[in-house]
């Protein structure tokens, strides 16, 4: 089965319905493209044995939330287990943590005064982790 996972807002950006998606090897004609197209069952399928393999493994998981950037996808990943999201962007890292996600692995540098006031005011929250590479 397939589904479209749309986000419906990230920090009060309105975002445009796409109409939803049939299964099937045919065009996405009823689609506004580009649109995320997930299959459920291989997504769910995909997020456990990852979790399981990094677990087996002794080691912890922070998926790149920064590829689809959807709440509901950051969400399965971390009931699943996931340490917490990676991120490439002060910004990126707001929009998350304005979803619940409250341990970010920031995959750049953390430069700009506008950026570490960003991540500055999410730390006032003592259960926000933020590491930085």
């Amino acid at each position: 089965m397939s589904t479209v996972v749309m986000d419906t807002a990230v920090m009060n950006i309105a975002v445009m319905e796409k109409g939803s998606a049939q299964p099937g090897d045919r065009l996405l004609s009823d689609v506004s493209l580009p649109a995320l197209v997930i299959h459920n069952q291989a997504l769910e399928h995909n997020i456990r044995w990852m979790q399981q393999f990094v677990s087996d493994s002794g080691a912890e998981l922070a998926p790149h939330g920064k590829t689809s950037m959807v709440p509901a996808l950051f969400r399965r990943q971390l009931d699943a287990g996931a340490w917490g999201m990676t991120l490439a962007t002060a910004i990126q890292t707001q929009a998350a943590y304005a979803h619940g996600v409250k341990r970010v692995l920031m995959a750049n540098q953390l430069v700009g005064a506008p950026n570490m006031a960003v991540i500055a005011g999410l730390l006032a929250d003592p259960m926000f982790e933020f590491h930085c590479m």
